[in-house]
């Protein structure tokens, strides 16, 4: 979704958050890229009322992962749960106030201008996959369970000879939105991801069918060494409000699992 359209979703929610404070803070938040597109937008919303000012940066799982065993500083980290299982992170995050903000499922994408396979079960999934001249995937989240999906399926060699991988979601639908002239080209990744290029070159086939789904759940934990954490710990509050995950779902963004 645009940034101008979401936007506007946030003011017809009603977006609201507490009073400006006393002081106010610059934040640091290190976030996945599932939350590219809704994540920015809520943390405008907040700094505009709060005064708080709030700085986004995304990344991949891995690089965050990276970063941060490095030695890096940030107020929030948005990132899977078993990235905070990492011994190098475990003692920089805070475990109390942990909270999942949401969840993003796996879809396909072809050019706009491809033919759009039918996926409807697993079965159609497979030989869609083997019938593409092209499969572009990511190392991050989505393209681990990728991997795993086409071991599990029986069609791993046959897939990677033909896979084209990048590092993130974004570089796999940036590769796709330029297509035209390569065949037939299967983009898989983060419903977020896709949706951030639809009307871009990018047209959404759907999401992978409920046999063989796969959600990332993005949980959100204040850093240990943040220099404001009572304004972390309220900006993750705010994030976990009904109307922002609202506007997080109509990024693709679901809400938590129950």
């Amino acid at each position: 979704m645009r940034r101008g359209c979401l936007a506007t979703l946030l003011l017809a929610l009603g977006l609201s958050v507490a009073a400006t404070p006393s002081r106010a803070h610059d934040l640091k938040v290190l976030s996945a890229g599932a939350l590219e597109a809704g994540l920015p937008p809520l943390a405008e919303a907040y700094a505009r009322v709060t005064g708080h000012t709030v700085h986004v940066e995304i990344a991949t799982p891995p690089v965050i992962r990276r970063r941060l065993a490095a030695g890096e500083t940030a107020d929030i980290v948005i990132v899977p749960p078993n990235v905070f299982g990492d011994p190098a992170i475990a003692g920089r995050v805070r475990a109390e106030g942990r909270r999942p903000i949401g969840r993003a499922g796996v879809g396909v994408a072809v050019h706009v201008n491809a033919a759009v396979p039918s996926i409807a079960n697993g079965v159609e999934f497979r030989a869609a996959l083997l019938a593409a001249d092209s499969v572009v995937y990511n190392t991050a989240s989505t393209g681990t369970y990728f991997v795993k999906l086409i071991e599990r399926l029986g069609i791993a060699d046959a897939v990677k000879r033909k896979a084209i991988i990048y590092g993130s979601g974004q570089e796999v639908m940036a590769h796709v939105a330029k297509g035209g002239a390569r065949g037939s080209e299967l983009g898989i990744g983060p419903l977020t991801e896709i949706h951030l290029y639809v009307g871009k070159g990018v047209r959404l086939v759907g999401p992978l069918p409920p046999d063989i789904q796969n959600h990332t759940t993005y949980v959100a934990a204040v850093m240990s060494d943040s220099a404001a954490p009572e304004a972390a710990a309220d900006f993750i509050a705010f994030l976990d409000r009904p109307s922002s995950r609202a506007a997080f779902a109509a990024t693709g963004l679901e809400p938590p699992a129950p």
